[in-house]
């Protein structure tokens, strides 16, 4: 790729003012061609140190031992490693892989020699994550009914796992680990942003600590000390100490500032739908960190896939979402020191796939021989391999390879003793085993015959709607100038439909992305002014005026609007109000608050436009799962839902009179929603 070429003439140091900092924009430069001879010999890469022994972590009382599986499978992930949506075991002499399929709320077994989908395990549940414990049974996040799923065997693949347990967590489990003893599972939950651990010699739960919002993958370190939770949005990696009593969180801030620079490349000006596009001018600004899905510690540096997002400069309009030229996202590998819980200086771009940045990074695993890592990119339905040179503090690429793989994948795994990488693409529902043997040409930038098989899951048992379908993949889209000028996909913005938790610049000042999952229906007008009651006609605004896309067909269309429509809002079984939330309603419907005035009905919204003494009049937004959704109000002045509920008397209710502990009742409440 041409990325590579360009990286053998600089180094990623070169470009980056302070610790922390990103490349002004390396992918923007691919039209740029480096003359080969020009590229001066790549370095050797360094050889990577070996883990240090794990030791015990978070040692609980002796309670009676759960009694062991029948015939336990072994996992092949090493304890500490981030779970997937895709899990190796062996059994016997079969090797399997346990894929967490939503679209049939199952789990399959999957014969990785002979290609056949041996089992289904129904869950009646959304799952998540999977991993084998050293107990030989498989853990399973079923995300829609919060709670952990415990498998066993009976010893035959060809027969579905029986479930033995539920472990109850918080609100959508997503993430699972566990420690490097194989003695605890640590969960992440994403709308209740908590970390939970659980014994697996009791079932019972030693500790849970909150996180910041929209914590997904996390793994451990090698020495048990800390885990660390990439997020999807919010610019964070959390650190957490599993050594401590309280467990305290350093969060490692993975923003950058953009390199102010014009435009770098000589030559006819780039075209855009047949118009000419002026050479890039970018301003200096702080990029955010968004799509932190997968993680992945390689000998104590944490690597972390994900987007950087140049969504305002302080100005207040711009003609579209972000801004005026250039690219908006930069996909980059954020590198951590995990002994310090400190950003490298050195974090680097993920190559992309002829032209098209990895923009929506799923999963990240580490080559089983050689100094590479392997990233899943959604949207451009890839795997990239790239090589790594980690040498004291520098951490950069220095060659790459690709595979093409199904629709939508979000699940990866290595097995390093048969050498094969698996893929789950869930929007196709394959199995894709990637051969991951040695280069078969010589030279670090060879390269290799790329290898790949698919294995189809069982049909599901009701056909899915292929306008269903169709929505989804656009949704997802990354790269296609139809929804987009600059290759963002709908999700870019909308991570698992919901939000980025960024402020973007607009057309009319700055604007926080608002939830879409469980917000679509019954809630119009749409946009923050409510200036368009269809939701279709919002969607065209959005994709032809403020993402500068060169628009969808009819059929394209309606697709995406059926499935934003069916996003699902965050799943949270039903339990009975607290004494705070019971309190915090009354606040809420009291004519002295006065917040129902405006947030009623099922919706929490009266679909009005209000002047609200901030500059024009705005749309009543919903309330549905408001306190997962910061930052508040239309510009995101609001980092909190607190601080909103402190400034807000007289402009949108009366709280000015509420004391300490009722305005913690009322924000109980809005939480709730």
């Amino acid at each position: 790729m041409l990325f590579v070429a360009w990286i053998r003439r600089f180094t990623v140091a070169s470009f980056l003012p302070r610790a922390g900092a990103v490349l002004a924009s390396p992918l923007a430069l691919l039209s740029c061609a480096v003359p080969a001879g020009d590229a001066p010999p790549a370095p050797a890469p360094v050889e990577l140190a070996a883990a240090p022994a794990p030791v015990p972590v978070l040692t609980t009382s002796t309670p009676a031992p759960r009694a062991p599986a029948a015939h336990p499978l072994v996992g092949v992930a090493r304890a500490g490693e981030a779970g997937s949506r895709v899990a190796l075991g062996k059994l016997g002499t079969r090797r399997l892989a346990f894929v967490a399929d939503e679209d049939d709320q199952a789990l399959h077994t999957i014969d990785l020699e002979s290609g056949v989908d041996l089992a289904r395990t129904p869950l009646a549940a959304t799952p998540s994550e999977v991993v084998i414990g050293p107990d030989g049974r498989v853990y399973v996040g079923l995300r829609s009914a919060s709670a952990i799923a415990v498998l066993g065997s009976s010893g035959a693949p060809e027969a579905p796992l029986a479930e033995e347990s539920r472990l109850p967590t918080g609100a959508e489990p997503v993430g699972l680990t566990l420690t490097p003893d194989g003695a605890t599972l640590l969960v992440t939950t994403g709308i209740s942003h908590e970390l939970k651990a659980f014994s697996l010699a009791s079932g019972q739960s030693s500790f849970t600590t909150s996180l910041p919002r929209e914590p997904r993958s996390l793994v451990v370190l090698g020495d048990g000390s800390r885990a660390f939770v990439a997020h999807a949005a919010g610019s964070t990696v959390s650190a957490v100490d599993l050594l401590g009593n309280d467990h305290p969180i350093t969060s490692v801030d993975v923003a950058g500032q953009l390199v102010p620079y014009q435009g770098l490349c000589a030559g006819p000006p780039r075209r855009v739908r047949g118009e000419p596009v002026a050479p890039i001018t970018y301003r200096a600004g702080t990029l955010r960190g968004v799509q932190g899905f997968g993680i992945l510690d390689v000998a104590g540096t944490i690597l972390v896939p994900q987007v950087n997002a140049w969504s305002h400069d302080g100005q207040t309009t711009t003609p579209s979402y972000g801004p005026e030229r250039g690219v908006s996202e930069i996909s980059r590998i954020a590198a951590i020191d995990g002994r310090k819980a400190a950003i490298h200086p050195d974090s680097v771009s993920i190559p992309g796939v002829q032209g098209t940045q990895c923009l929506l990074p799923r999963a990240v695993v580490k080559h089983p021989t050689h100094k590479s890592v392997l990233v899943a990119c959604l949207g451009i339905d890839s795997v990239v391999e790239m090589m790594l040179s980690l040498d004291g503090m520098n951490f950069q690429p220095i060659s790459d390879r690709t595979w093409a793989v199904p629709a939508g994948p979000e699940g990866l795994a290595v097995d390093p003793e048969s050498r094969i990488g698996v893929v789950f693409s869930q929007f196709a529902r394959q199995v894709t085993i990637l051969d991951l043997h040695d280069r078969e040409k010589s030279g670090p930038f060879a390269r290799p015959e790329v290898k790949a098989r698919s294995i189809a899951l069982t049909p599901l048992p009701v056909a899915r709607d292929t306008a269903f379908d169709l929505g989804r993949r656009l949704f997802h889209a990354a790269g296609d100038h139809r929804l987009s000028r600059d290759g963002r996909a709908c999700a870019s913005c909308h991570p698992d439909g919901r939000d980025d938790g960024l402020v973007w610049s607009t057309p009319r000042g700055l604007r926080q992305t608002p939830m879409l999952a469980g917000r679509a229906v019954d809630t119009a007008p749409y946009g923050w002014e409510g200036a368009r009651s269809d939701l279709r006609e919002h969607i065209v605004n959005t994709v032809e005026r403020r993402l500068v896309g060169s628009g969808l067909a009819d059929a394209e269309l309606d697709a995406l609007v059926a499935y934003v429509k069916d996003l699902p809002g965050p799943a949270a079984p039903p339990r009975p109000k607290s004494a705070a939330e019971t309190r915090g309603e009354a606040l809420f419907r009291s004519g002295e608050v006065g917040c129902a005035r405006c947030h009623d009905g099922a919706a929490h919204t009266d679909k009005q436009a209000h002047d609200i003494q901030s500059g024009g009049a705005f749309d009543t937004p919903s309330l549905r799962f408001v306190g997962g959704t910061a930052p508040y109000f239309h510009d995101g002045r609001y980092p909190t839902l607190r601080a909103l509920l402190a400034d807000t008397d007289g402009r949108m209710g009366h709280t000015g009179q509420l004391e300490e502990a009722e305005l913690g009742d009322l924000e109980s409440y809005l939480r709730s929603l």
